[in-house]
């Protein structure tokens, strides 16, 4: 890791090679450097990752795979250029945010670095460190205050649902994605009834079938971003329970019977179907 800085602490330079080792029989790459190329603005960069195979079993992901060692080596290296150009560590850090992503030459599509790192100075009372080691004491015990930042991919991937509107006034909620802890049962639920107007305890999330509408691997170390607050031309489909429904406007939501008012392809259901598409 290589950084160079101008005298008013802005950074002109940064060169981060990262290598791992790998099995002789496998080629795992460990991208180690990525978040270097668009956490911080610099005009120079340049990153390398590089494999050496050694007589070991093959590495795997683990938790943020990458970016735990890559920003270790990023932070670290900033603490010390902060401290050869005079500056304070997080005011250092404030002065090089990036205002778009510079990997890229696009705008971001959220970063919250700023904020996150005032805030955390404010909460941690960063304005009364000391920067002089062994300066600030707790009874027989020394306390250092220190600062670190990290970045992160918001993945997008295409997905797909159904939902049924059944003749007792529930819906019901299909896809192939998984559920791991991180929500996606309610987030689904929540993302349909925003939708149709039902409240979430009439509406059932079914999760994990692979004859489910197709949808993303759901990775732990992936950090999806979750895109429901706008649902991309979907269409409802109102299941009749092997019975032709009676629609009765007064007990639909107000959303739905919008939908259903709006819609330029309402029809009776055939035998086979026993569906009727709300397509909008």
């Amino acid at each position: 890791m290589r950084l160079a800085a101008d005298a008013q602490g802005r950074l002109t330079s940064l060169r981060h090679e990262a290598i791992n080792t790998t099995s002789l029989t496998d080629e795992y790459t460990e991208t180690c450097a990525v978040a270097s190329q668009s956490l911080y603005s610099c005009p120079n960069v340049h990153v390398t990752h590089q494999m050496t195979k050694v007589n070991r079993g093959s590495p795997t992901s683990m938790r943020a795979p990458g970016a735990a060692p890559g920003l270790f080596a990023l932070g670290s290296a900033m603490d010390e250029l902060a401290l050869e150009v005079g500056q304070d560590p997080v005011e250092f850090r404030l002065r090089n945010i990036s205002a778009i992503d510079e990997s890229k030459d696009l705008p971001w599509s959220s970063n919250h670095l700023r904020e996150a790192i005032l805030q955390g100075a404010e909460k941690f009372g960063w304005k009364n460190r000391t920067p002089k080691s062994c300066s600030m004491r707790n009874g027989n015990e020394f306390i250092g205050y220190g600062v670190a930042a990290c970045n992160w991919d918001a993945f997008r991937t295409p997905a797909e649902a159904r939902v049924q509107l059944r003749s007792d006034g529930t819906a019901t909620v299909t896809c192939a994605v998984q559920d791991i802890g991180t929500g996606t049962y309610t987030i689904a639920a929540q993302a349909v009834a925003s939708v149709i107007g039902l409240p979430l305890e009439r509406i059932k999330v079914t999760l994990g079938e692979t004859s489910y509408p197709t949808a993303p691997l759901w990775e732990a170390r992936g950090s999806r971003r979750v895109c429901c607050r706008r649902l991309g031309k979907p269409r409802a489909t109102l299941s009749t329970n092997s019975k032709p429904m009676r629609l009765r406007p007064r007990a639909l939501p107000r959303k739905l019977k919008r939908l259903i008012s709006d819609s330029k392809q309402v029809g009776s259901p055939t035998a086979s179907e026993r569906s009727i598409s709300l397509p909008y």
